[in-house]
């Protein structure tokens, strides 16, 4: 027999075990009527923080998952983009011209109506 099969074997088994009592330790909370994670297996990924939790036999580990592509930078007057170490610098093609007055008031009224 080659060593190699008896290895695949093995780690087949242990899938299999450790799936096994993930399921088996689902159905005793869920049958006792508690909401509590799996302490056999478990792994879970979070959103908010955008971390993996991996528990195996009661270890905790946690994992953070960032993948930083680019850098980008916009301005009234220029866009910079900074992707696999190169530069890219554009001035945007609209200029949208707005102007706002220093009195601008929710009614409609300029400043100057007040004074």
């Amino acid at each position: 027999m080659i060593y190699k099969d008896l290895l695949t074997l093995i780690i087949i088994f242990l899938i299999v075990l450790a799936l096994g009592l993930r399921i088996a330790e689902e159905g005793v909370y869920s049958t006792m009527g508690l909401d509590k994670k799996p302490a056999s297996f478990d792994f879970a990924f979070n959103v908010r923080d955008r971390t993996y939790d991996l528990s195996i036999l009661g270890r905790h580990w946690q994992f953070t998952g960032i993948l930083k592509i680019t850098d980008f930078y916009a301005d009234r007057k220029k866009i910079n983009i900074k992707f696999l170490g190169k530069d890219i610098e554009f001035h945007p093609l609209i200029n949208l011209g707005l102007k706002f007055k220093s009195g601008v008031n929710l009614d409609k009224k300029s400043a100057e109506m007040y004074n």
